[in-house]
């Protein structure tokens, strides 16, 4: 048993992912089963994307960059 705030560490090495909220358990099961974007969004409170990682048959997971942020261009220094 570990204890992990990394997900995608937690994807890699984990057979069973027990995922906690408020100190009640939100989701339990496979990083297939638990690794969701309807189960992680409302924990986390933030729009995530799940894939696949790049050479390993796991979940990935990524926070998804909310629109507005990106809405006004950069200035770039001269």
């Amino acid at each position: 048993m570990a204890v992990l705030h990394d997900l995608n560490f937690a994807a890699l090495w984990a057979d069973r992912i027990v995922l906690l909220y408020v100190g009640s358990i939100a989701a339990s099961g496979s990083p297939r089963d638990v690794l969701r974007p309807e189960i992680l969004e409302p924990v986390f409170r933030t729009p995530v994307l799940v894939g696949r990682h790049p050479s390993l048959d796991v979940p990935f997971v990524l926070p998804r960059l909310r629109p507005e942020r990106h809405e006004q261009p950069v200035a770039r220094p001269a």
